[in-house]
């Protein structure tokens, strides 16, 4: 059966809400038909349209009006639907005359392929709704209706029929609807430049009931720096994993129950197409929830074994339910969203969608990416306009970086784009704890590790000379800032990059620029003294070794600090050290002799050290996924050296436990 053509099922279902209009039942012409009728979305006695957000700031908003018909046969003869129209008294918006109703009663009722004609029998009941629907010769048409502000106050429906004078009429009031919900996706969750999509305009009939009349199909996309797209660099689709949404968290839009949940169910791996024959069940992995405003929600497309809740479960607005996936009847990873009344079973009608914290964008005014533009509009409890629309799913204005992650870790940054890359992450409420620089032929690079802003004062400075960097150091000193972080590296002579926070703690020492001899007697002396270790920063421009340092007087237990490790010495120390027990809380790589060596710190001691884990010889590709890899197993990122390698970038990395 072609669900996608069915406007009207038959239902033995008792009728709710029901508006009815008697009529003769004996021989036509009568004046009206005996039919009655059951409206949905109703509150309150009045039919609930979507209010809806403009498309970008500026435009027009207005409001969709969708419902779902359930009308009955109250006679004793057959009755022959002829036509529905929508009208709306007392405005100047235009009739609307719903095309297809000729294909009402062109119902598969059985599945066996029967078809029971036009026949409208008595006692019958059918349902039918407004969304869009594929005509007998397969042109597709929209019966969705998009209102004008101001919104009319009240909506007339008439179904006609064969024989009869007049129409069967009624006229309701027209009230917007108003329970909203977060997205199921978090903005924290997102890349850089990454953003949801979906479409307030669905593709369905509404099918049996209206089931998807109000439906959503929400997906990842991200620019890629000339296109919005729902692929990672690199990578054609052919797998599932290729997808920016696959394996996202979803999310609880809202506190409620667990109605039910399903798992277990293989995600789909051909790509592109619906699986045939259609899975059962459609929705694959899913998840429904009942909330406490009367409503309930389903989730689904799910990845396979990453539901984490089951039947009976209490849960609360953001809590993880699964994971995107592409199980079901689905042709691509992407969630397929869906909030209906609240009710005993789950053929209950659907209701708008609303969404709160949320900034929205139509696409081509979102092109190219720039989430400064002034034309994002907030979505304020408001639906979906029927265009494709960028979605930023928090209540923050959308910024380049998004909020509320553990951590930003912002690797190979030009030094032409590092001011502008280092503003926008602190704009975005981050603030940094580390940064690296290396060159590659004559360019430089930085790498950022930042954490969310913790209401320390702090001070970051780059590209300063010898001599700034010890007034700044001094400076900072004289007003309260203590040196956490600072490097060095070859920018047309040696430059330093440094950070200072306003903070308390243990004695420290700190020098630049000294060679390796005035280094190795100092470092001997400060650690003789309780003092360790914790950056080590060395250059070598023309080959001459040049150190910088910072040490802290505190007990961190055992630690080693070697600054001349070639790739096989490094992997050498890691692995004696970890078998000991000590962690690396230290790496830096700088060019020396046409090729590359390490620096580093290990110690017994270090905050969050459960699980240290760290890998180097890494290109930008590898270590975007290694991150990925690292954030979901809840790890933070420690340490980040680049270097070059055979004229590549090439990453080392340290992380441990949040």
């Amino acid at each position: 059966m072609n669900r996608r053509k069915i406007l009207l099922v038959t239902a033995a279902i008792p009728a709710a809400g029901v508006l009815a209009r008697s009529g003769p039942a004996a021989a036509a012409p009568w004046p009206e038909p005996p039919i009655s009728v059951a409206v949905e979305p109703l509150e309150a006695g009045s039919v609930a349209y979507a209010p809806l957000a403009p498309e970008f700031a500026g435009a027009p908003g207005g409001g969709k009006l969708v419902v779902r018909l359930r009308v009955t046969n109250t006679g004793t003869e057959v009755l022959n639907v002829t036509g529905i129209t929508f009208s709306f008294p007392g405005s100047s918006v235009p009739n609307k005359i719903m095309q297809g109703v000729d294909l009402l009663f062109d119902v598969d009722v059985d599945d066996d392929g029967t078809k029971d004609g036009p026949e409208f029998q008595p006692g019958q009941s059918k349902w039918w709704s407004n969304g869009g629907v594929t005509l007998a010769d397969d042109t597709k048409v929209k019966n969705q209706v998009y209102l004008p502000t101001p919104i009319p106050s009240s909506v007339t429906i008439q179904i006609t029929c064969d024989g009869y004078l007049f129409a069967y009429q009624v006229t309701l009031p027209l009230t917007p609807y108003k329970v909203s919900h977060r997205l199921p996706i978090d903005v924290a969750d997102l890349r850089p430049g990454e953003c949801l999509k979906s479409a307030g305009d669905h593709w369905a009939t509404g099918g049996a009931a209206g089931s998807q009349i109000y439906a959503h199909d929400v997906g990842v996309v991200g620019w890629d720096g000339a296109k919005w797209t729902s692929l990672l660099p690199g990578k054609d689709g052919t797998a599932n994993e290729h997808f920016r949404g696959w394996n996202v968290p979803i999310r609880t839009v809202a506190d409620g129950t667990v109605w039910a949940a399903v798992d277990g169910m293989a995600d789909n791996t051909v790509l592109g197409s619906l699986p045939v024959p259609t899975p059962d069940p459609v929705g694959g992995n899913s998840v429904w929830i009942a909330h406490p405003d009367g409503t309930m929600t389903w989730y689904t497309h799910l990845r396979n074994g990453t539901v984490t809740v089951q039947q009976g479960d209490t849960v609360v607005a953001g809590q993880i339910l699964g994971r995107l996936g592409n199980s079901g009847n689905s042709s691509g990873p992407h969630i397929h969203l869906e909030t209906r009344r609240r009710s005993d079973t789950l053929r209950n009608p659907l209701r708008p969608m609303l969404f709160k914290d949320a900034w929205l964008l139509e696409m081509t005014q979102g092109t190219p990416w720039d989430p400064d533009s002034n034309l994002w509009v907030p979505a304020l409890n408001r639906a979906l306009p029927p265009k494709e629309m960028l979605i930023w799913p928090s209540g923050w204005h959308p910024t380049w970086y998004p909020r509320g992650k553990a951590e930003l870790v912002l690797p190979g940054i030009r030094s032409t784009d590092y001011q502008t890359v280092f503003n926008r992450a602190t704009e975005a409420g981050y603030r940094p704890v580390w940064v690296d620089a290396h060159e590659v032929g004559t360019q430089v690079f930085f790498n950022l590790i930042m954490r969310p802003e913790d209401g320390v004062p702090w001070v970051a400075k780059h590209g300063m000379d010898g001599t700034a960097y010890q007034n700044e150091y001094d400076l900072m000193r004289e007003q309260g800032y203590r040196l956490i972080n600072v490097t060095s590296y070859v920018d047309s002579g040696v430059r330093y990059a440094a950070v200072w926070r306003k903070q308390g703690g243990p004695e420290l020492r700190a020098y630049h620029g000294w060679s390796a001899a005035a280094h190795s007697t100092e470092y001997a002396k400060l650690v003789a003294a309780g003092y360790h270790p914790v950056n080590i920063s060395v250059v070598a421009p023309g080959d001459t070794l040049k150190y910088t340092a910072l040490y802290l007087k505190e007990n961190v237990g055992v630690f080693e600090a070697p600054t001349f490790l070639d790739a096989a010495g490094y992997q050498d120390a890691w692995n004696t050290n970890t078998r000991a027990g000590r962690h690396l809380v230290y790496l830096n790589a700088y060019q020396y002799a046409g090729s590359y060596r390490f620096s580093a710190v290990f110690q017994q001691y270090a905050a969050g050290s459960g699980g240290t884990a760290g890998q180097h010889h890494l290109d930008a590709n590898a270590l975007t996924t290694v991150l990925e890899t690292r954030a979901q197993a809840g790890m933070l990122t420690r340490v980040l050296a680049g270097y070059n390698r055979g004229g590549t970038a090439n990453y080392g990395a340290g992380w441990r436990r949040a």
